[in-house]
């Protein structure tokens, strides 16, 4: 296996925000999205176990620094779980049905904005339209996870995203 080196400045303008008595959590939230969206410039795929070695922290704190990131600037980072589907990570049903069904914002944007390929925006959209229609027919769970071949917690996730979004 080839390894690559990662151009991000590691440190950034760490120093400079310290000595303005900005938070350490805020510095290492920066810090993390920096090094993510210069990895994937670079065509890497980081994962919160990486970017807890190179910053000798926990993934837990990784994974916090993460999520507050994406809640505070309505983004969301480039690692590999999101970039590969994998695992329970931050829901991006939501925010990409949401900028397709409230901002009007076409796949290619989606997918660019949300660091997913237009076939997995699409796959979310077209899940999520399947269950609207279930609902607007007035069926249960049961029968919307049959009919759609979905498990009941993701019917129940985007049954909540359809009741943010139309009521």
């Amino acid at each position: 296996m080839r390894l690559k080196r990662l151009g991000a400045k590691f440190w950034g303008n760490s120093r400079l925000l310290i000595l303005k008595g900005v938070p350490q959590n805020k510095i290492l939230e920066n810090r993390t999205a920096r090094v993510l969206k210069s990895g994937d410039k670079q065509k890497m795929t980081l994962s919160g176990v990486d970017l807890s070695t190179m910053f000798g922290v926990s993934t837990g704190t990784v994974s916090r620094c993460i999520r507050n990131y994406e809640r505070e600037y309505n983004v969301i980072l480039p690692r590999r779980g999101t970039i590969h589907d994998l695992g329970p990570t931050v829901s991006h049903k939501a925010l990409i049905c949401k900028k397709k069904l409230l901002e009007g914002k076409e796949t290619p944007d989606i997918a660019r904005e949300t660091f997913h390929s237009p076939e997995s925006v699409d796959r979310y959209l077209l899940a999520f339209y399947r269950v609207r229609f279930c609902i607007k027919k007035g069926m249960s769970i049961d029968e919307i996870a049959y009919a759609t071949q979905m498990s009941q917690s993701l019917i129940r996730e985007y049954q909540a995203l359809y009741n943010e979004i139309y009521e």
